[in-house]
């Protein structure tokens, strides 16, 4: 009985020691101290903006929320949802959607372009000790 004890409170401990050791890091990512992790996010104008003021600015504030987001999924991972549906052996219907949430903080715009078409183009950054923060909290 002792002995039993022993392995299943040394089995434990292992487990607990590993959770404290082992975690995600920036370097995981590619990125060393003093250096960036950078996304690029892409927004379109919206078809029924009222006029062309508008369209721009929402395009370009989708732009910076799409390179948030990159920034998110790659930190942190993507959940992705699907359903398929089947009838006599046929696929009929098919549906994926995909999630990211989190928090991020001190994102800095580092470049913003308009694109020919309307569209606009946002590279974004997060420093090296900002990454190693929310890595510490997954």
């Amino acid at each position: 009985m002792r002995k039993v004890l022993l392995v299943i409170g040394l089995l434990c401990l292992g487990l607990i020691l590993a959770g404290c050791i082992s975690g995600p890091r920036p370097e995981d990512l590619g990125v060393k101290p003093g250096e960036v992790f950078r996304a690029t996010g892409r927004g379109a104008p919206p078809a029924d903006a009222v006029n062309e003021a508008q369209a721009t600015l929402l395009a370009r504030r989708a732009a910076k929320l799409d390179a948030c987001r990159n920034l998110l999924e790659a930190v942190k991972g993507v959940q992705i949802t699907s359903k398929t549906k089947v009838q006599d052996y046929i696929v009929t219907g098919d549906r994926m959607t995909s999630a990211v949430q989190g928090l991020l903080q001190g994102v800095v715009v580092d470049r913003e372009q308009e694109m020919s078409d309307g569209s606009w183009e946002v590279e974004a950054y997060i420093t090296y000790e900002q990454l190693k923060r929310i890595m510490r909290s997954l």
